[in-house]
């Protein structure tokens, strides 16, 4: 029963590090600065793995896509500035959550607008209730 245990537990590790694997290299688009600099030009997007994923980056995700860390909502392509999103990996809850970007972001009317902000974000300690965030954005 020792050595089934073992075996079991050895090959439990083995499939989450799988799926760890998996997750990590996911690719998500990043918003850049143009390579050229010139300020005219816009900011272009690169693909990199949610590994490589840095505080501070900004993050476009698609419909249905991971959330790949915790991200503050900054625009959408909804006028409002709404999004649903389900939460169902973190706490096993399948119905949908309604979430709202920063007003001052999300009335920016571009992708070059929000890479020109100048801002900064401070987010307390994270905490066990997932619904819950406090922080405040500095423009």
């Amino acid at each position: 029963s020792c050595c089934v245990s073992r075996w079991k537990e050895a090959y439990d590790d083995y499939k989450r590090y799988l799926r760890d694997r998996e997750a990590n290299s996911q690719k998500y688009l990043t918003l850049e600065p143009h390579p050229s600099h010139s300020p005219d030009s816009g900011p272009h997007t690169r693909s990199v793995p949610s590994s490589s994923l840095r505080v501070g980056d900004l993050v476009m995700l698609e419909k249905n896509q991971r959330v790949p860390a915790d991200m503050v909502l900054l625009r959408t392509s909804d006028l409002s500035g709404t999004c649903f999103i389900r939460t169902d990996q973190l706490d096993g809850e399948t119905d949908w959550k309604l979430r709202v970007a920063v007003p001052t972001t999300q009335k920016l009317g571009s992708d070059k607008e929000l890479m020109m902000l100048d801002g900064e974000v401070y987010a307390d300690a994270p905490i066990k209730d997932l619904h819950t965030f406090i922080g405040t954005l500095t423009v």
